[in-house]
């Protein structure tokens, strides 16, 4: 949890680059430049917050000299297939197959063949011996290859454990398709798993081919050499200074990612690791330790050590200042609502489950449970409460924190509500788990009470400055607000907090002003309306805006080009309508042009 101290100190993380696939780069959770880097990878970003302050993210591995040239001492792996004790070891991991498809691997001339006599679904496979390797090496693997009516062949690393246990699997690059001659390939690959002991070059091909039977396919002279030696690590320094010697507590604000991997943090180089792959995408804080630090300057080293990682912020906060902070947070809260709200798409981990749209959800999705399926968290209650569990959702759910466990059916329309429990401050599981079919889970709320409170009572406005008329919801996307106001408002809206929400006020049918979301108990959206009288408020989510913007150059893009093409069959045609038009087009420039000069 970020502590609130008027003398905390922000060490803002910025970068001069932008190339996330070799540096860090600079970027913020609403860049559009950012978001397309990031959809690339596939990566569903949260929409969370970065204070303002931005970012630096990449995926780049080590950096690696662009005219590496390995040497022979660098060999971990090799084989030239010059002697059949070398084939001997592949074809352990290739056997011949004769059920279902005929595929055969033998030793021809020195090389390696494989041949597919009859076309089937699925790929077919070219598997190397498993190579020992290091996580945190980089290996650059070289091979020849030929085929031979071969059929969309392609190359993928799979990564194993110290048991031989798969971890995962990686397409690396396509080779080629049909017949071709040898061909070299060179690449360079760098472990996603921590646990990764042993790589598997493997060589895909014929999926249902189309290609004349047999397919075949040759390999030889397969090198894997370790060029960590040459390489450098990816890191960003951050410099600042401290006013006094002292004791600090530092704390870094990271992504944890499912596309994560790990980061290495230097503090005048004194390392710290962090491991940033996860089932959930979200940014949190971590408490990196307590150090003494003298008045004067230092830094900050930041490594990416692999996979997708981003980095939002560093907070440096005195040790005596946080613990008397600490007890103050502690004593403010026994007077306030605490509240937890967890969408369960993007907040719950979960087992057995996917992610489903449905337009009666808060976020327009929702996640539905198969057979064993279970959803949790671990929650770090922070004041000793009485506390309720609100949930939405479709079908019958227990749910159980801490000692307390119950049974609710849940509904699209309504929140289901716990009875009051009472939990010390600490860390708690939350799991909630189907009970019945077809299950789906919208939202999770967890909230302090002392008066047994509903949420629509916990939110009711207890003065009104402003009196909500009517609300209209088109879709997902887009609200439509009716409010009279009699002095500046805060306005409220159950979503949870997501900066690209904005809220447009009109008066008299003018706009008036554009409002950006604020996160309202720390977790959901509120906008201050500084307007009154009657007003008209219009809440957007503006990715939409830029799904409907390029739809519509899209559309005009095709009524243009089919209408142009209408125009040039007329013109061949000699019709003089064409003649007509471009005549009166042609005169229409030409005045532009005078005007012009």
């Amino acid at each position: 949890m970020y502590p609130v101290l008027t003398n905390i100190q922000d060490i803002r993380v910025t970068s001069n680059d932008f190339d996330p696939r070799k540096t860090w780069s600079k970027g913020s959770v609403n860049n559009i430049e950012t978001l397309r880097a990031i959809y690339k990878l596939g990566i569903q970003w949260p929409w969370d917050f970065d204070y303002g302050k931005g970012l630096v993210f990449t995926w780049a591995p080590r950096e690696i000299p662009k005219y590496l040239i390995p040497k022979s001492s660098d060999l971990v792996a090799f084989w030239n297939f010059d002697n059949k004790k070398e084939f001997d070891e592949w074809a352990t991991y290739n056997p011949n197959i004769t059920k279902g498809y005929l595929l055969i691997t033998v030793w021809n001339n020195s090389t390696l063949k494989q041949m597919l006599w009859n076309s089937t679904w699925g790929w077919k496979t070219i598997k190397s011996p498993l190579i020992e390797v290091e996580p945190e090496h980089v290996y650059r693997f070289e091979l020849k290859i030929k085929g031979d009516h071969s059929h969309k062949v392609h190359i993928k690393i799979l990564e194993f454990d110290e048991n031989k246990v798969s971890l995962s699997a990686k397409t690396i690059t396509g080779v080629g398709d049909g017949t071709f001659d040898w061909k070299t390939i060179t690449f360079d690959y760098q472990p996603e798993n921590e646990n990764t002991r042993y790589l598997q070059l493997q060589i895909w091909h014929g999926h249902e081919t189309d290609k004349p039977l047999p397919n075949v396919i040759w390999i030889d002279d397969v090198k894997v050499y370790d060029i960590t030696n040459y390489t450098k690590p990816v890191t960003l320094e951050i410099p600042f200074k401290v006013d006094k010697t002292d004791n600090y507590r530092l704390f870094i604000r990271y992504f944890k990612n499912q596309k994560g991997g790990a980061i290495r943090v230097y503090l005048d180089e004194t390392p710290i690791y962090i491991e940033t792959k996860d089932q959930l995408n979200k940014f949190v804080w971590k408490d990196l330790g307590t150090f003494k630090l003298e008045k004067g300057k230092h830094k900050i080293v930041l490594e990416n050590v692999r996979g997708f990682n981003a980095v939002n912020l560093f907070a440096l906060v005195p040790k005596t200042e946080y613990q008397k902070a600490s007890e103050e947070i502690k004593k403010l809260l026994q007077n306030k609502t605490v509240i937890y709200l967890f969408e369960a798409e993007s907040d719950l981990y979960r087992e057995n489950a996917e992610t489903i749209k449905d337009l009666n959800a808060s976020n327009g999705e929702a996640v539905k449970f198969k057979d064993k399926g279970k959803a949790w968290q671990t929650v770090e209650i922070v004041k000793s409460s009485t506390y309720k569990l609100a949930l939405k959702g479709k079908g019958i759910f227990n749910v159980s924190i801490g000692d307390y466990s119950y049974v609710l059916t849940l509904s699209d329309s309504t929140f289901s509500y716990t009875p009051e429990f009472y939990l010390q401050s600490g860390d708690y599981t939350l799991e909630i788990t189907p009970l019945s079919k077809d299950e789906a889970l919208d939202v999770v709320w967890l909230y302090s009470t002392n008066n047994n409170e509903t949420l629509e009572e916990l939110f009711q406005v207890k003065e009104t400055p402003a009196t909500v008329k009517n609300y209209t919801k088109i879709n997902p996307t887009l609200w439509k607000v009716k409010v009279n106001a009699t002095k500046p408002f805060m306005l409220t809206f159950a979503e949870s907090y997501d900066p690209l929400w904005e809220a447009r006020v009109y008066k008299d049918g003018k706009l008036m002003e554009k409002v950006s979301p604020v996160p309202v108990y720390g977790v959901i959206n509120g906008f201050w309306i500084n307007q009154t009288g009657n007003l008209e408020i219009v809440l957007r989510y503006t990715p939409q805006d830029w799904f409907e913007r390029g739809l519509i150059i899209s559309l005009t893009t095709f009524i243009l080009s089919v209408f142009y093409i209408f125009y040039d069959w007329r013109r061949e045609k000699g019709d003089k309508w064409a003649k007509r038009l471009e005549e009166k087009f042609r005169r229409i420039i030409s005045r532009v042009k005078i005007k012009g000069h």
